[in-house]
């Protein structure tokens, strides 16, 4: 189960660092769940995958969680548009009307602080479904029923560049004083095979860290508005009685941060929106092999597949693009 940090993180954390730490981290659980699901669905050799009502039912309470975290943020925009009122009346401002502002400033940031600690107290009921089946998800990546080899999508060993192939499209870099080339076109179908083949251990491992990170950052997130709410109860209580040059200054100085932070939060708002689209995705998986004893980049073996139109494995269809790549260069060399 992950863990936390009630008491707000091991460093103190600006509130503009905080609304990029969060959606990050929502990210990176994103894509360690698809990459999990295409491991467990390599793994397995299924089609239809047969986990993947498992995957929803992970997947589900988490887009509810974070669309409730871009609720929280838009309360946040709400707050900081109190604040930018202290900005717009200044010190010219009538006291009564100070005084209606802090209140409003105070009350609202108690909402957000409030309502972050509760996302954060929250979030083991969240990740629980996927913590249920996470020893699941370890024996079938520990036990596959195909083994796949992805060593053979890796790039090839670069060679020095060769004076006769001038046509072809080349990334070059130096090493040991001598000059290299990559082949732009294998690079990317060896990163096309790593994205159909990911290291579901690794993915999970991604995961934990991006749910501890959420958590313990809502933490964090609840702190900071606790913290701000209170000042600005100091600034209320001396707005009763006297407020004076100096505190107000000090409320205008913090008022000016947060035009900051509203511009912030609106881009963060976006963005934790697209990703809860965007974690609802289910992973299909990449073709898998017929003989799950067979290494998959086999020369003998690429295209091995059933009958009955099931599509050639992209590594076979990689190599053939490398071959056909290869033929035009040696005929525009020939010319």
């Amino acid at each position: 189960m992950a863990t936390h940090n009630e008491d707000g993180g091991s460093a103190k954390l600006e509130f503009s660092s905080l609304l990029r730490i969060i959606p990050t981290s929502m990210e990176h659980a994103t894509k360690g769940l698809y990459d999990l699901q295409t491991a467990a669905i390599n793994a397995n050799g299924e089609s239809p995958p047969r986990d993947s009502e498992t995957f929803k039912r992970i997947r589900a309470p988490l887009k509810e969680q974070w669309e409730a975290i871009a609720q929280l943020f838009r309360k946040c925009i709400s707050l900081g548009n109190d604040i930018k009122l202290l900005q717009k009346y200044g010190t010219g401002a009538e006291k009564d009307e100070i005084v209606v502002i802090l209140g409003d400033i105070s009350t609202k940031g108690q909402q957000c602080a409030g309502l972050a600690l509760q996302l954060a107290n929250g979030h083991d009921a969240v990740v629980e479904p996927y913590f249920s089946q996470r020893e699941a998800f370890q024996k079938q990546l520990d036990h596959p029923k195909v083994k796949v080899d992805v060593r053979q999508s890796q790039p090839t060993t670069p060679q020095p560049a060769s004076a006769g192939r001038s046509s072809k499209v080349t990334a070059t870099r130096r090493a040991s004083q001598e000059e290299f080339t990559i082949d732009p076109l294998e690079a990317f179908l060896a990163e096309s095979g790593k994205s159909l083949y990911p290291d579901g251990l690794r993915a999970m491992a991604l995961v934990q860290n991006s749910f501890d990170s959420i958590q313990d950052h809502l933490f964090t997130l609840s702190n900071l508005l606790h913290q701000q709410s209170e000042t600005y109860d100091r600034f209320l209580t001396k707005a009763k009685s006297t407020l004076d040059e100096p505190t107000m200054k000090e409320a205008q100085d913090m008022a000016q941060k947060w035009e900051m932070y509203r511009k912030d939060l609106t881009e963060v708002v976006n963005d934790v929106f697209k990703i809860c689209d965007a974690i609802m995705v289910d992973a299909t998986g990449a073709p898998p092999p017929v003989n799950a004893t067979q290494m998959i980049g086999h020369e003998d073996s690429a295209n091995e597949y059933p009958k009955g139109g099931v599509r050639d494995h992209p590594r076979g269809i990689f190599s053939r693009l490398l071959k056909l790549f290869a033929k035009r260069d040696t005929s525009n060399d020939a010319r």
